[in-house]
């Protein structure tokens, strides 16, 4: 496998397949090297990074080095001036604010709350009949963030976060993935 390789297909191609079947584009593209350009172009080239060890150069070893791209400013836009869209001594200072947040004690406490609200979920699935495997991720996913971050049960309203965070991912995907520049 190569370290990094230029993906063969358009801009336009990409964004379409990717718009089609985000895991399925993901996917295809997954051995084919560690680091993919999607060529984004040469003021704002696009990468989809595999390699550990390159994710660990980009978001530790050389964070410095590298500057948050058109995905940054447009999550902006969406969740504010979080430890995902700010750089600098901003993005110093709220990491290390977070920091605790992700000691090993904190961590397995985390994995407590994770498996016991999977095998809750697990619990309720009933062999042979349909469910919604995305919903009951997204409804899995906040129960977790809200019981880990926040200290909060949401069971009650659970189904109605779930589906105003996935129309506000929806949207943001869709400004994040447009081949064409928007501000």
């Amino acid at each position: 496998m190569k370290r990094v390789v230029d993906i063969e297909t358009s801009r336009i191609r990409n964004f379409i397949a990717f718009q089609r079947d985000p895991l399925g584009f993901l996917t295809e593209v997954l051995h084919a090297g560690e680091v993919i350009s999607l060529r984004g172009g040469s003021k704002r080239p696009t990468f989809i990074v595999h390699s550990p060890e390159f994710i660990h150069e980009i978001l530790v070893a050389q964070e410095g080095a590298f500057k948050k791209g058109r995905s940054a400013e447009v999550l902006r836009r969406t969740i504010g001036d979080g430890l995902l869209t700010t750089s600098g001594e901003r993005h110093r200072q709220q990491k290390q604010y977070l920091q605790p947040a992700f000691y090993k004690e904190r961590l397995q406490a985390y994995a407590r709350t994770i498996v016991e609200e999977t095998e809750r979920l697990a619990d309720r699935i009933i062999p042979g009949q349909p469910f919604s495997l995305s919903d009951e991720m997204m409804q899995l996913t906040l129960t977790i963030i809200t019981r880990t971050m926040f200290a909060t049960d949401t069971e009650d309203r659970k189904a109605e976060l779930a589906a105003a965070v996935n129309d506000t991912i929806e949207r943001t995907a869709r400004t994040l993935f447009s081949p064409f520049q928007r501000r």
